[in-house]
């Protein structure tokens, strides 16, 4: 769906308040304390708040300018942070026309990203299940779930995996409608076909070449699962239950990225608007920087050949 020029991973889940913004701009900092050139995305169309973790109260230039071609590139609206590699692209402000964007305006949107110059851009997705963010997820090279221990964000995060599964399917029979309709038909639970086999059984039925086409697509989506504010115990109970839950109903894997535990420090640095990665050392950095070297690792990412600064130098400079 994308030919995007780095590595993209887009973090979602479904439910407001599970810490996706957090973990997304964290995650973000720990890459490029190692080097990597990263641009930092606030795609929530509908009450963007990603710089306010940065400390920026009114940016300049956001996605309203770009889409309402006020600036004539994408890379103008690109906003510094204390980071020299990490750039971010601030959200629209809550307009009704840039909440529900056009067909075409998302288009624009994901064309633009597409042609950064970075290694890795991450998506940080708004709460939702709506037809931008299943689009934002599915675009991604990796889509990485967000979730926390409550029964609501554990069913919303399993729900929006499952939506963004169902639309990735039927998206990809866009130039065939003579099946799409039954398989989306299939997807939302009406007739008698009703689990993801079934359905693959079905389109193949249909159209064979179609069918293999939508098996492929399950078998190379890559999705992470990350459980914030959680202990261990819970963090990897939980893991295998949506690991083994996604895998017998939407034939996808879903491998435990890491959990991260309730802790103060997070809090702290959210009130401050800095990044945890910018604060002093604490368990939590550390859990990032393991997040960020197994991601970079599993997408391949040659190691970055231009020095920067020491993180401790990074850190310093940013703190001061």
């Amino acid at each position: 769906m994308k030919s995007f020029q780095g590595q993209t991973w887009a973090i979602g889940g479904g439910k407001g308040g599970v810490g996706k913004s957090f973990i997304a701009s964290n995650l973000a900092c720990a890459m490029a304390l190692k080097g990597y050139k990263v641009v930092l995305v606030d795609a929530d169309l509908a009450g963007a708040n990603l710089h306010t973790l940065f400390g920026i109260r009114y940016p300049e230039k956001t996605l309203t300018h770009f889409l309402k071609k006020e600036v004539t590139r994408f890379s103008e609206i690109l906003q510094p942070t204390p980071l020299p590699n990490l750039h971010l692209i601030c959200g629209a402000p809550a307009f009704l026309e840039i909440a529900n964007p056009k067909y075409q305006h998302k288009q624009k949107l994901i064309r633009a990203m597409a042609g950064l110059d970075c290694d890795v851009t991450i998506i940080d997705i708004g709460a939702g299940s709506n037809f931008n963010n299943l689009d934002f997820f599915n675009m991604a090279d990796r889509g990485i779930l967000v979730t926390s221990p409550t029964p609501t964000a554990l069913q919303n995060s399993y729900a929006f995996l499952k939506l963004a599964v169902n639309r990735r399917l039927v998206n990809l029979l866009a130039s065939r409608s003579f099946i799409k309709q039954e398989i989306a038909a299939a997807l939302s639970g009406k007739g008698e076909v009703k689990n993801i086999f079934e359905i693959l059984n079905l389109a193949r039925s249909i159209d064979k070449e179609a069918g293999d086409k939508l098996m492929r697509a399950l078998i190379q989506m890559q999705a992470d699962l990350i459980v914030n504010m959680a202990t261990e115990k819970e963090g990897e109970k939980i893991a295998e239950t949506m690991a083994s839950t996604a895998y017998r109903f939407l034939r996808i894997r879903l491998p435990h990225l890491g959990h991260i535990p309730f802790d103060r420090v997070v809090e702290d640095s959210i009130r401050r608007m800095q990044p945890i990665q910018l604060a002093e050392a604490n368990p939590i950095t550390g859990i990032f920087t393991s997040m960020a070297e197994q991601l970079a690792a599993e997408g391949d990412l040659p190691a970055p050949e231009k020095r920067i600064p020491e993180p401790q130098e990074i850190i310093a400079a940013a703190m001061a």
